[in-house]
């Protein structure tokens, strides 16, 4: 029974292994620098939002075809940069959670 519960426990510890140092990565070095990128951050999407509002609301019927085109092209980037940002966090999550559930795993 126990050399099936360590065959089982290799392949976690393998992730776990592949996983933490990406993790560690990641992670900001100190609170401070968290607190400053989170701050950063927030402020750049507040940013980014009030730039898709105001192109939302821009009187578009006297621009010209190739200014209609540069605006969609700048909200494209700015949604695109903003999915990169949330993504980052998503994955953030999920790798602690993963780590998280496999030392429980482990430690049972």
């Amino acid at each position: 029974m126990r050399a099936k519960h360590f065959f089982l426990a290799i392949p976690f510890a393998m992730l776990m292994v592949v996983s933490l140092p990406a993790i560690c990565n990641t992670l900001p070095a100190d609170s401070a620098a968290a607190s400053q990128s989170t701050k950063t951050e927030e402020s750049r999407a507040q940013q980014l939002i009030q730039r898709l509002e105001s192109i939302r609301y821009m009187d578009k019927s006297s621009m010209t075809k190739a200014d209609k085109q540069n605006l969609r092209k700048e909200v494209k980037e700015i949604r695109k940069e903003m999915r990169n940002h949330s993504h980052l966090k998503t994955y953030l999550y999920i790798g602690v959670v993963l780590l998280a559930i496999v030392l429980i795993i482990l430690l049972i």
